[in-house]
């Protein structure tokens, strides 16, 4: 709950966590008297979700640079999780934590290709930095600091290449243009020159990567 707007605001963000924004002005009397009254309709809200987040969800494949790579059980390994040649293999044992090893193998992929992806772009633009920080961010596909740092979401590892290396040349695009004028535009379009295309993209589909999440169903 946080008390920081002039309006009450009920919301689900993208990890499913249920938020509420309230006045400061308002007491706890008040804000349980107003939950009760919604009731009804939090109910609808938190099943929305959960509908959109089953939309999202991968049956027996994990969603890798764009595409959705089949997942076969074998028990051969003591790897719980392991990706050859296109293709996850999965130790039986673990099925009931598939969804967190998907999350944890595809984090550690980011936090790898991300940095090393930077750097390529960075010297074809001719553009330096000080560092890349990979987060867990809940709405931000990257940014940029005024000292240099360059945060992306771990979650770009699930999209197209395209779409990754858009959202860097942007972010690393901002150290020479910290604004979104048309001079930054120009800018980012010399390496992009399709970047409308992208950006409408993760429009378009940028919920279904945070909120995806993977299930592992009988054959």
């Amino acid at each position: 709950m946080h008390k920081n707007t002039r309006k009450i605001s009920i919301y689900i963000d993208y990890d499913g966590t249920l938020k509420i924004s309230v006045p400061k002005s308002m007491t706890e009397k008040e804000l349980e008297q107003f939950l009760k009254r919604k009731e009804s309709e939090i109910k609808k809200l938190v099943e929305s979700f959960s509908a959109q987040k089953s939309a999202f969800t991968s049956k027996n494949a994990i969603l890798y640079f764009g595409e959705e790579r089949k997942i076969i059980l074998n028990g051969d390994s003591n790897v719980p999780l392991r990706y050859v040649n296109g293709t996850f293999f999965l130790n039986p044992r673990y099925v009931d934590d598939a969804n967190k090893l998907a999350i944890w193998w595809l984090r550690k992929q980011a936090e790898e290709y991300l940095p090393k992806k930077v750097n390529e772009i960075s010297e074809i633009m001719g553009i330096s930095y000080k560092k890349v920080v990979v987060k867990d961010a809940k709405t931000r596909w990257g940014s940029c600091s005024t000292k240099g740092t360059i945060s992306l979401n771990w979650r770009l590892i699930m999209a197209p290449v395209g779409i990754v290396e858009y959202v860097i040349v942007h972010e690393l695009a901002h150290i020479a243009h910290p604004d979104h004028s048309p001079e930054f535009w120009r800018f980012v379009g010399k390496f992009v020159p399709d970047y409308r295309l992208f950006r409408n993209w993760l429009k378009k589909n940028g919920k279904s990567l945070f909120l995806w999440s993977l299930e592992i169903t009988p054959k």
